[in-house]
């Protein structure tokens, strides 16, 4: 009779993936830092790593690790660069915190938000010898209980990445910043910028910057405070629909519903009325459907 088949391989217990997982990482975490001139950001890279791999006993985590590791790590490389950040903190300008690997928060545990959040600020307080008390979202990706890390965690404001003006009954945790990169940092959107005032607006809903894809699209409705009076003039945009409807309902309260689910990742919302004196006022709102 002919030889039975060859057996397949047998899968190697879970701790020996984990050595292996434990063994890239590590590997992988000592090149990137040495490359990045912080052979300090080993430790806090290795262990984060060992944590990932236990967790998950697979070696699919090595990549996302090692890549917010690479992250984390080049950003302050280069020692030059350093010495400036720390002429420009001697001479009063402000240094804000962002999170250690750049990790969207939005849907972390409490835990790996406060981790972030630690890590970040030992380096900074290393590095820079300040302690920072405001708060910058990664891509400006949140979630209602990481902003509650944040403020528990001392700091005096959180911003997201949307735009707008923000005013006195704008939530300190979430407020907004303007984006000035090479796509969006011509003079003429610079003066557009500087020149906007508050669209001030109350009891926005959803107030949680992370959707429930179990609510896809969401209904979206805000109150805009007595004060401004033209309201017939809204404009409201989305940045995947365009110009989007808007209903008032009653003298201040603005609905906008939509026929299309949001798609997967980050949604803004843009409203605006043009003042007398030719300046805008001016709202936004991030919104995240995670993948």
């Amino acid at each position: 009779p002919p030889p039975p088949p060859p057996r397949p391989p047998a899968r190697p217990p879970a701790r020996a993936c984990v050595r292996s997982c434990v063994r890239a990482c590590v590997r992988a975490c000592v090149r990137a830092c040495v490359r990045a001139r912080v052979c300090a950001c080993v430790r806090a890279c290795v262990r984060e790593s060992v944590r990932a791999c236990v967790r998950a006993r697979v070696r699919a985590c090595v990549s996302e690790r090692v890549r917010a590791c690479v992250r984390a790590c080049v950003c302050i490389r280069d020692k030059k660069l350093l010495s400036q950040i720390k002429t420009l903190t001697k001479e009063g300008v402000s240094i804000g915190l962002k999170a250690h690997s750049q990790r969207r928060l939005a849907t972390l545990t409490p835990q790996e938000v406060i981790r972030e959040i630690k890590t970040a600020r030992t380096l900074i307080a290393k590095n820079l010898g300040v302690t920072p008390i405001a708060f910058a979202f990664p891509y400006g990706l949140a979630s209602e209980s990481a902003q509650e890390v944040v403020r528990a965690e001392g700091y005096k404001a959180g911003f997201g990445q949307h735009s707008g003006v923000l005013h006195r009954k704008t939530y300190r945790y979430y407020l907004p910043r303007f984006s000035f990169t090479d796509a969006y940092g011509d003079l003429d959107r610079f003066k557009t910028v500087v020149n906007a005032v508050a669209l001030p607006v109350v009891d926005l809903t959803p107030s949680n910057p992370l959707l429930s894809p179990d609510i896809i699209p969401p209904n979206i409705g805000f109150t805009i405070l007595p004060k401004v009076n033209n309201l017939d003039n809204l404009a409201c945009y989305h940045s995947k629909f365009g110009k989007i409807k808007t209903q008032k309902l009653g003298s201040s309260r603005i609905e906008i519903r939509f026929g299309e689910p949001f798609s997967k990742g980050r949604s803004r919302i843009n409203c605006t009325i043009p003042t007398e004196d030719g300046r805008w006022r001016w709202f936004g709102m991030q919104y995240y459907l995670p993948k």
